[in-house]
Order: structure tokens, then sequence, then C-alpha cells
């Protein structure tokens, strides 16, 4: 997240495969764009 100087985001995959990240108060705060991927999990 640009703007955000904190650590890394805690995330977690949910049942289906996708992922939920947790976003702490202060960086929805302080930051102004966020980067998005798509990722193609492997097994």
């Amino acid at each position: 997240m640009l703007g955000y100087r904190g650590g890394p985001l805690h995330w977690t995959r949910n049942p289906s495969g996708g992922i939920a990240i947790e976003v702490p108060d202060a960086a929805i705060r302080a930051a102004n764009h966020v980067w998005t991927f798509k990722v193609t999990w492997r097994r």
C-alpha cells in the first residue's frame, strides 16, 4: 500500500481458495493507492 510504512499485512486462504487480507486502521488512513494481483495457485 503506497504511503503505509508498517509491516507486512497478514493474509489467510479461505476454503474456496481465495485470500483474505487483514488491513490495519493505520494502513487504511495512510494509503491512497493499493496494488492488487491475481494469483494462480499451483498444487
